[in-house]
């Protein structure tokens, strides 16, 4: 839960359940953040347009881009100092003359997927090396050629949707990466009109996708596709609502799609999504004005909702009750036009930027905070497994604020079928996988993150460490001498 202080040792945790309208992706021992209140760390870009934002999957960079961007080009890699509560900027492209309206990083953090207007190719996939810090341009489609407004990573880091405006053929698109030769293939296509947003589910079998005068599919502004990789085929199988979809996220466990947009009704929705029967229900909703952008913590619990013309501030976070249905505010912060917003993959920080922003239009709130000075040692956690679907994770929690050490987690089904949770391991840390204080990505050892029989770590070199070791001691003989 969520307190601290606390010892568990010497435990055994199985076959744990969930109310079905509750979490169905169970945990043997979980530390859950929470979130009362939030306040800015940090900023930048004053006097910018920031359209888009995306943190890295190691939590150390966030991908900034939009138009006349204060300071340098309009798509920019900064660096967030988690310690210091600092932010540098280290690399940049795309000049000053175009709109960048969207940026993703793929999956393992070597590509960053982006789409805009009048920037040399509309689509572009970038590289970033983390070590010297360079971004390179790879490779883009389009020319200048239409508008690419949404750009989003598969799971598994193969495909990148697209949502766009006036784009040659249709306006919704998959593309299919090709990570030896660096290329693009387009293999599936949908849609007319407009289609501002595009996100894909966890497990990468649907895409969810929203925009506005939409022709095709189902004909509403809010639609899921079904992505048939072995046809190429893109089948819309559920759709709802009439307006202007804004954004589209689905909840961790590929369960729910919470919506933002203008003329809703509420503009800020969450829908379920039954797969068995490709239906949509909505179950909650709130916000009058614009939400222009809707991300999930990694929790499944809380989602953080930009945007401008609310009542009271235009960064609010929200807390989802799945048994009773309901939306609960839970914090909030700042004026302005917000156009994005973003959850760390921790949940320790949300990065939010904007135009006319109060203060900086690039900014860094703190998140969740996670339980800290609880014992978790030596327990055994296995066959985890919900009421509705087959799967689970041994044990979850931050490792670097807690004790956790020399538990066994096991047996924890890997999800099967389409029914099966979006869960692809059996022992996770899901908080803090990487010690702040060194600033470095998590080992081998610190990042214990299984699918099933993949090893824990590769085993080192040995003889090269050897030789880099008689190295060193053969430099310090010299100086010495």
């Amino acid at each position: 839960g969520t307190e601290k202080c606390s010892k568990i040792i010497d435990s055994e945790s199985s076959n744990s359940a969930t109310d079905p309208e509750e979490f169905t992706v169970p945990y043997g021992i979980l530390l859950e953040g929470t979130i009362d209140s939030t306040q800015s760390v940090a900023g930048s870009f004053a006097s910018s347009t920031i359209r888009t934002l995306d943190w890295s999957p190691n939590g150390k960079y966030i991908a900034i881009a939009g138009q006349a961007i204060s300071g340098g080009d309009d798509f920019q890699i900064v660096k967030f100092n988690r310690v210091a509560q600092t932010i540098t900027n280290v690399a940049e492209a795309l000049g000053t003359g175009g709109d960048v309206f969207s940026v993703d990083w793929s999956p393992d953090g070597q590509y960053i997927a982006v789409g805009g207007n009048s920037i040399t190719d509309e689509f572009q996939i970038f590289s970033f090396d983390p070590v010297s810090e360079v971004l390179t341009s790879i490779t883009g489609v389009f020319g200048i050629s239409g508008a690419v407004i949404g750009v989003n990573w598969s799971p598994d880091g193969q495909y990148v949707a697209l949502a766009g405006q006036s784009l040659p053929g249709d306006e919704f698109k998959i593309f299919k990466f090709d990570r030896v030769a660096e290329t693009l293939t387009s293999v599936a296509e949908a849609l007319g009109g407009f289609v501002n947003t595009v996100n894909w589910s966890p497990d990468g079998q649907y895409v969810a996708i929203g925009g506005s005068s939409i022709t095709g599919g189902t004909g509403d502004e809010f639609q899921i596709f079904s992505f048939d990789r072995a046809t190429n085929t893109l089948t819309s199988v559920a759709g709802a609502l009439s307006g202007i979809v804004n954004s589209v996220n689905w909840s961790p466990d590929g369960q729910y799609v919470a919506i933002g947009g203008d003329t809703l009704g509420d503009e800020f929705q969450i829908f379920k999504f039954d797969r068995a029967t490709n239906t949509l229900t909505n179950v909650a909703g709130d916000l009058t004005g614009i939400v222009n952008a809707v991300d999930w913590a990694a929790d499944g619990q809380y989602i953080v909702v930009g945007g401008a013309g609310f009542t009271g501030n235009e960064v609010k976070v929200f807390r989802f009750n799945r048994a009773a249905g309901t939306v609960r505010t839970v914090a909030e912060l700042l004026t302005g036009t917000l156009r994005a917003v973003k959850w760390s993959p921790d949940g320790d920080f949300i990065a939010v930027a904007g135009s006319g922003v109060s203060g900086d239009e690039f900014q860094v709130l703190d998140g969740l905070q996670f339980p800290e000075k609880n014992v978790i040692k030596n327990n055994t956690v296995y066959c985890n497994s919900g009421n509705q679907f087959p799967g689970g994770v041994g044990i979850s929690g931050s490792s670097i604020a807690n004790l956790i050490i020399g538990n066994t987690s096991y047996s924890n089904p890997i999800p099967r079928g389409q029914n099966a949770p979006i869960v692809s391991s059996n022992y996770e840390f899901v908080t803090n996988i990487f010690n702040p204080l060194f600033e470095i990505a998590p080992s081998d050892i610190e990042n214990i993150s299984l699918a099933g029989c993949a090893p824990i770590c590769q085993p080192d070199d040995i003889s090269a460490r050897i030789d880099r070791v008689e190295k060193l001691f053969e430099s310090l003989i010299d100086n010495l001498l």
